[in-house]
């Protein structure tokens, strides 16, 4: 591919999954291209001397960005898209999340990219997520901490050329601590090879599943409780609300928080045992 924007066009149905707009895309999924998120819910830096040796990280962009039909975006298309969250549910939710669960960043070897570039963005991408939705569940059950499988989160990179599939979660340091983000590879792939292909969709299938099932059931019990619990002072509101892109596309929190792990490890060990199960579901 000579670039990456011609790559995604071509790949991001074979490797990902396309939003119910399209057709034979998945009912209640959208799929959104160059997302900008809210760059308030990085993880503070573990120490003052990382940010003044290395910078703070820039506004985090995936290229591919997959979560939950929103109803304004539902009701703006024609025939109306499955709506996952009820209008209540709707109404507290659109205030101030998206709940992105798979995101990706692709790159085109022709054009001197790597896969260490995107592996880099996508870590940034990753740890801003686990982070939001630690949020999340932090305001709606203050009595406890969220669990990892509550707030990991599912990316891919791409050059074009081979494919990794990665899951990021956040845990503190027993020894010292502090709260470190962590990325590990879960599947890689060569584009080539259908079997190496193959594999990678059975776990996306799976994850895919677990995301539009008990993943959605979790966030939607934690609505009700999150608006009780929410911070006094409200996110910004967007400028319009005629605009389904704007609407679905930002991460929006009013208290960047410093995400904690769990100690509840039986829930934590979960997702990967979920991802390695028996695969039924292929292409």
């Amino acid at each position: 591919m000579e670039n990456e924007s011609t790559g995604r066009r071509m790949m991001q149905g074979h490797l990902l999954f396309y939003g119910e707009c399209h057709a034979g895309g998945i009912p209640g999924l959208t799929l959104k291209d160059q997302v900008n998120l809210n760059k308030d819910h990085l993880p503070s830096p573990p120490r003052s001397t990382v940010s003044d040796l290395w910078g703070t990280l820039p506004r985090p962009q995936p290229d591919s960005c997959i979560g939950y039909v929103t109803t304004t975006e539902a009701r703006t298309h024609n025939p109306p898209l499955m709506m996952p969250f009820s209008r209540e549910e709707n109404d507290i939710a659109e205030c101030d999340t998206h709940f992105p669960f798979l995101t990706a960043q692709w790159k085109a070897a022709m054009s001197g990219d790597n896969q260490i570039d995107a592996r880099l963005q996508a870590a940034r991408d990753g740890a801003l997520i686990v982070n939001y939705m630690h949020q999340f569940y932090s305001h709606a059950y203050p009595d406890r901490g969220p669990t990892q499988l509550e707030t990991c989160h599912v990316s891919l990179t791409t050059e074009m050329i081979s494919s990794y599939l990665w899951l990021h979660w956040c845990e503190m340091d027993p020894v010292d601590g502090e709260v470190y983000c962590r990325m590990e590879l879960i599947e890689s792939a060569h584009l080539h090879k259908l079997s190496d292909m193959a594999e990678t969709r059975k776990i996306l299938h799976n994850y895919i599943d677990y995301a539009m099932g008990e993943r959605l059931e979790s966030i939607k019990a934690a609505l009700r409780p999150f608006w009780r619990n929410r911070p006094a002072k409200r996110a910004r509101r967007r400028q319009s609300q005629s605009s389904t892109t704007a609407l679905s596309l930002n991460l929006q929190f009013d208290i960047p928080m410093t995400p904690s792990s769990s100690s509840r490890e039986g829930e934590n060990a979960s997702l990967t045992k979920k991802l390695k199960r028996t695969w039924t579901d292929i292409m």
